[in-house]
């Protein structure tokens, strides 16, 4: 990924990809990265012991989350929103509507505290099963070329990955680039983001499904 973003932040990433420019709380998330920091450390000391699951379900009932209940479903963003359709079309569920993905944002929350910036929550349509991937924003290289992140699916202007499930897709600058080209390379770079996550929710699902082994019969032995 490109290594120059001329001063571009985590929060400037994160407030495009959620907010548009003329929304309240797209002002409020392009902080530095010094004021996200002393924003985190006050968050942690007043809920550091909440733990992973409360937080989660805190968010499912819209505390700390940063959309409201229909945006979760319809993005109010352009990159937001391609991103959404992207995983509900792969995951193949467009005809039972697309609030079976839900995008939960919590920068400046608790769960920020934790390294994660939002939550895509998934609903299995046909067996109901819930399953939420936790997602980072950044622009700092050197999360990517050290994989030093803890939710499961980073994301950068580029592109994304999950360390966990060793999934990796960026595309890279093109110098020199046409307009058209750029539009390209910004749909190819929205398609992989989406691409990561819902292959992170399909890896989830298989192994929700996957049957506990048997046990070996006790042998029995005769006198």
């Amino acid at each position: 990924m490109s290594r120059s973003l001329h001063g571009y932040t985590g929060g400037m990433f994160e407030a495009d990809f959620l907010y548009r420019a003329d929304d309240p709380r797209y002002k409020a998330l392009r902080h530095t990265d010094a004021q996200h920091a002393q924003n985190l450390e006050a968050i942690r000391i007043d809920h550091g012991k909440h733990t992973f699951a409360n937080q989660i379900q805190a968010l499912l009932r819209g505390e700390d989350c940063g959309y409201l209940e229909h945006e979760q479903s319809n993005p109010p963003t352009p990159i937001a929103n391609d991103v959404h359709a992207h995983i509900v079309k792969l995951l193949e569920v467009e005809d039972f509507g697309y609030d079976t993905v839900r995008f939960l944002p919590c920068v400046n929350s608790t769960l920020d505290t934790k390294g994660v910036d939002l939550v895509v929550a998934f609903t299995d349509p046909r067996t109901k099963r819930e399953c939420f991937v936790t997602v980072d924003f950044t622009v700092n290289t050197r999360k990517v070329d050290e994989h030093k992140y803890s939710a499961d699916v980073l994301i950068t202007p580029n592109g994304a990955e999950s360390q966990r499930f060793h999934i990796y897709e960026y595309v890279d600058d093109i110098e020199k680039s046409t307009k058209e080209e750029e539009r390209a390379l910004k749909e190819q770079r929205r398609f992989a983001m989406a691409d990561v996550i819902a292959a992170v929710i399909q890896k989830r699902l298989q192994l929700k499904r996957r049957p506990m082994p048997s046990r070996p019969q006790q042998r029995t032995h005769s006198s």
